[in-house]
């Protein structure tokens, strides 16, 4: 995915980070604020509250990368927002187990915080970018194929990936009654819904607006 990115359009994310910093607030502020309260609402037993809670703390990941190609979203955009989340999450996560998840939550359950394996997902989002980039510059005909056949190969693996997660955790829908499977879902949705609104407020374009909203929303890596 490296291999897509454009230096130049990295370097003026970094030096205006308006878009960054929105999709900050939307992934740490509102997500897990939407978890908590739909665990609440809708009185969710105390593990499974947590859980979608968790969910709502937790950092985008590849696959909001890979949905950001299939809907023609801005790539640099999403490569940026999933690595700062992940390195916001060392700090991030741990600030809302121990302050609102601490209150709501934590006095019946015990929890591991599990920094090797974000430090593993990290180190699966840097390498293969930084990858990339070097393989884009020192081959810079690579990037044409590459930009042809991503959308399709992307478009692929993400059914696959889905349909094939789905078929091997399918004995976890035993556990889930008609009301958290009818409520769990507002999570990415209002997420998405939400992003968007802030991002059009702050006025960005459109394919910002779109992946600020795939991001904030796609957190099935991680979670």
């Amino acid at each position: 995915m490296g291999i897509l990115l454009d230096l130049q359009v990295l370097k003026e994310l970094v030096r205006r980070p308006v878009a960054l910093g929105i999709g900050f607030i939307c992934q740490y502020f509102i997500m897990p604020m939407i978890g908590f309260v739909i665990s609440k609402v809708f009185r969710y037993p105390t593990l499974y509250g947590f859980g979608l809670f968790v969910v709502g703390c937790c950092p985008g990941g590849t696959a909001s990368n890979q949905l950001t190609v299939i809907f023609n979203g801005d790539l640099a955009l999403s490569a940026l927002m999933t690595f700062t989340s992940t390195i916001a999450s060392f700090f991030m996560m741990p600030l809302w187990f121990y302050t609102l998840g601490n209150y709501a939550y934590l006095r019946q359950l015990k929890i591991r915080i599990p920094f090797w394996d974000l430090i593993q997902s990290l180190a699966t989002i840097v390498g293969p970018l930084l990858l990339g980039l070097i393989v884009a510059y020192c081959i810079p005909k690579v990037k044409c194929y590459v930009t042809l056949m991503v959308k399709p190969v992307f478009f692929l693996l993400f059914f696959y990936f889905f349909g094939f997660g789905t078929y091997v955790n399918f004995y976890l829908f035993t556990y889930i009654d008609w009301r958290m499977a009818l409520t769990a879902p507002l999570l990415p949705w209002l997420g998405y819904l939400m992003a968007g609104i802030l991002a059009y407020l702050f006025r960005q374009d459109w394919i910002r607006i779109k992946t600020i909203a795939i991001e904030t929303g796609m957190h099935i890596d991680h979670s």
